[in-house]
C-alpha cells in the first residue's frame, strides 16, 4: 500500500498528465535517475544491509525527460554494474528512526523480494533490526552511467511525464 501511495506522490508530484512511453522526449539528454526501495523491514549487521518484503524499485528523473517507471528487483540487479572506482551512494530512511542515514553501497545480492548490499556507512546510525524503510539510490554519478536511459525497455513500465514539453509543442 505504501508503495502505491508513494508511487501517486511522485507522479503526482510532477503535476503533469503521464503518457506510457518508451523513449525520452528529449533524446539527446540521458535521464539522471534516482532509485526508490520500499521495504517492509530490514537489518543492519557486518556491513551487511538487507532490505526485506521489496516488490519493486521505483525510479524517477527530472526536466527535462521527468521519467517515471518501476521495475522489479531481479531487473535492478541485473543492470547494476560494480563499479570499485566510485560506488554509489544511498540515503536510507527509517519510519521511526527520524535520522536518516548515508551509505555506499555496492554487491545487490537478490532472493525472491529480499536484497542485501556490501555497504560503509557514511553518516548517521543503522539499527541492527527495523521496519519499514526507503532507501534512495543516487546511480548517476559521472562514473556511475550504467544505468543509462537506453537500457531501460518496455518492460520496466516507463512513464514519460513531459507533459509541459508536450504543451509547448502543440500550441506551436
Amino acid at each position: 500500500m505504501k508503495n502505491i501511495l508513494l508511487a501517486c506522490m511522485l507522479i503526482l508530484a510532477f503535476g503533469c498528465n503521464a503518457k506510457k512511453s518508451t523513449h525520452v522526449v528529449n533524446d539527446t539528454q540521458t535521464p539522471r535517475v534516482l532509485y526508490v526501495l520500499n521495504a517492509k523491514s530490514g537489518t543492519y549487521e557486518n556491513e551487511k544491509l538487507k532490505l526485506e518484503d521489496v516488490h519493486s524499485v521505483i525510479y524517477f528523473s527530472d526536466r527535462p525527460n521527468r521519467l517515471a517507471g518501476h521495475m522489479s528487483l531481479k531487473q535492478f540487479a541485473k543492470q547494476w554494474r560494480e563499479e570499485k572506482e566510485d560506488p554509489p551512494n544511498g540515503a536510507l530512511s527509517i519510519l521511526e528512526n527520524s535520522d536518516d542515514s548515508v551509505v555506499e553501497l555496492s554487491d545487490p545480492d537478490v532472493e525472491n523480494t529480499t536484497i542485501t548490499f556490501n555497504i560503509k556507512l557514511i553518516k548517521g546510525k543503522i539499527p541492527q533490526k527495523f521496519e519499514s524503510s526507503a532507501l534512495f539510490i543516487d546511480l548517476d554519478s559521472p562514473s556511475n552511467q550504467y544505468f543509462s536511459y537506453e537500457n531501460f525497455r518496455e518492460d520496466f513500465h516507463a512513464l514519460d511525464c513531459s507533459c509541459a514539453d508536450s504543451a509547448k509543442n502543440s500550441s506551436q
